[in-house]
């Protein structure tokens, strides 16, 4: 979800220079959040079923790659001024 957030934030809003480097924090950051967040969610409510506990991830994946595209278009507004 990274790559493909990171890739839509340079197309969208288009920056110098490509910004592959921000991969190496998103991918990271977006693992470790995402077992946070899949694991406390397990141990806050242990008989979710397999689907839910998938579906859960799903949106958190969606939110960081939401989060990804606001940073992306703040990284933009460096160069460009604000949208």
């Amino acid at each position: 979800m990274a790559v493909v957030a990171n890739t839509a934030a340079e197309r969208v809003y288009v920056l110098g220079e490509p910004h592959a480097m921000s991969l190496l924090i998103y991918v990271p950051a977006g693992l470790v959040i995402g077992f946070v967040v899949g694991v406390g969610s397990c141990l806050r409510q242990p008989r979710r079923t397999v689907p839910q506990t998938l579906a859960f991830l799903a949106i958190a994946a969606v939110v960081w790659g939401a989060v990804i595209m606001a940073l992306g278009r703040w990284d933009a507004s460096y160069e460009h001024g604000p949208f």
